[in-house]
């Protein structure tokens, strides 16, 4: 690991929470927050950790993606992003959506792009939420299931067809086509 990248990268956090301390002056009172590379799981590019009961309260980056190549994305974008999300839990201790309309707006005032939540990285890639989708034809018709209605109807499960009542779709009717579709 390059320890002048990582230099950079805490500069860049120290500045941000920096931004945090001027915009809410209560939120020195959490102390320090620490910023750590850490092993993270291979979609994970940043993680916010907070506790207010625990007083816990620590920002992490994924080694694996910790790179000269990527380091504007986590200036720019990780750092103010996983920020937000403590800053956000200290001002708003009720909300629920982790990004929802208040952390858009802490995570924007602290200059991040809050319109992206999952980031594609050079050399790294972050596979995004893939669905796949069974074609099941018959004469009634075609139907595309889950993953979890094709494992069903391949024990023997039977969808009815709400367009020919008398028809279900059975596991012969299953064509072999699978469609990934993002989320």
């Amino acid at each position: 690991m390059n320890s002048e990248l990582i230099s950079r990268l805490q500069v860049a956090f120290d500045a941000c929470m920096e931004k945090a301390y001027i915009m809410v002056p209560g939120f020195r009172s959490l102390g320090t927050i620490p910023m750590n590379i850490a092993k993270l799981p291979p979609r994970t590019v940043g993680l916010a950790t907070f506790s207010r009961l625990y007083g816990i309260y620590k920002v992490e980056l994924n080694q694996a993606m910790v790179t000269e190549a990527n380091e504007k994305t986590f200036i720019d974008e990780i750092i103010p992003h996983e920020i937000a999300h403590i800053l956000t839990n200290f001002l708003y201790p009720r909300v629920k959506q982790a990004h929802g309309p208040e952390w858009k707006a802490v995570c924007r005032a602290l200059g991040g792009n809050s319109s992206r939540t999952c980031n594609s990285l050079a050399g790294v890639t972050v596979k995004r939420n893939m669905v796949k989708r069974y074609l099941y034809k018959n004469e009634g018709g075609e139907l595309y299931l889950t993953a979890q209605q094709h494992a069903k109807c391949q024990t023997g499960y039977a969808f009815l067809n709400k367009k020919a009542p008398g028809n279900r779709w059975r596991a012969g009717d299953f064509t072999g086509q699978v469609l990934s579709i993002q989320r």
